[in-house]
């Protein structure tokens, strides 16, 4: 959708890894489950926005990062 409107994203991943963000699986997917939207259809277009946000070129941070 970003791309529709010539929007730039850089995904940052603090404290977790972005194939648990891509896949909806670990702590996140846990999280992400149980506080999902009811509405089916919001519920996928939140999902494939986070599978695309997985594949994105980004940064991960993690607890070790130093500033």
């Amino acid at each position: 959708m970003y791309r529709d409107h010539g929007h730039e994203v850089i995904p940052i991943f603090y404290n977790v890894e972005p194939s648990e963000v891509r896949n909806q699986s670990g702590k996140f997917g846990e999280v992400f489950n149980r506080s999902s939207a009811k509405d089916q259809t919001e519920n996928e277009a939140w999902r494939a926005a986070l599978r695309e946000a997985g594949t994105i070129s980004s940064w991960h941070v993690g607890n070790d990062a130093r500033w």
